[in-house]
């Protein structure tokens, strides 16, 4: 018994051939499928899994937070006020930028963050140069394993004293900032709702 498939054009005919049966002459099967039905079939299938893919990104990214922009300096640094300590202290300042270390206390949450220019949607813009370093203190204990080395995070607070530390061999002085409101950003949140183009392009040759 043997199987043939003949391609003619925009149709697959798969041809059986099942010898003699009984003494009879030779039966022949033949089986006609559309490839334009199975084409579109597919492209429909990965249109959809696209569509939910885009979907989701949407969603997380129509649940930014909101802040009360009018009520925080944005005009003032991390690095300016490592430089000029007593110029800015007893502000409230609104802050962002990728977390490098995070250290539970005995009592809160000390995070030492790279500090980013924020977008317009309050999002650090690591794309961008950093403008200086601070640390964020909460009075409640914050994950390590959540607020992870990498993660962009924004923070609403006060500023009321500055730290020195170490960056390397270096002495930095750090700017505090105890938290009044704190947002850790996941990957695609606040990032706008992505571009996404269907094309389908069909190529037959003989």
């Amino acid at each position: 018994m043997a199987t043939r498939i003949l391609d003619t054009g925009m149709t697959l005919i798969l041809v059986r051939d099942t010898g003699r049966i009984c003494g009879a002459g030779r039966v022949h099967t033949d089986v006609t499928i559309p490839i334009g039905d199975f084409i579109m079939n597919n492209i429909f299938s990965w249109r959809i899994g696209v569509f939910l893919f885009s979907l989701l990104i949407m969603t997380g990214c129509a649940s930014s937070p909101k802040f009360d922009n009018e009520k925080y300096n944005q005009v003032m640094t991390p690095e300016q006020v490592s430089l000029d300590p007593e110029s800015y202290m007893d502000n409230s300042v609104l802050w962002g930028g990728m977390l490098i270390a995070t250290t539970n206390l005995e009592q809160g949450t000390q995070l030492e963050v790279l500090a980013y220019p924020l977008q317009s949607n309050q999002r650090p813009d690591i794309d961008r140069n950093p403008i200086g370093r601070f640390l964020i203190v909460s009075p409640d204990f914050l994950e390590p394993i959540d607020y992870a080395q990498g993660r962009t995070i924004t923070v609403i607070g006060d500023l009321d004293e500055v730290r020195t530390g170490q960056v390397g061999a270096t002495e930095y002085q750090y700017p505090v900032v105890n938290v009044e409101q704190i947002h850790l950003w996941s990957k695609f949140e606040g990032l706008g709702a992505p571009q996404v183009h269907f094309g389908v392009g069909l190529f037959y040759g003989s």
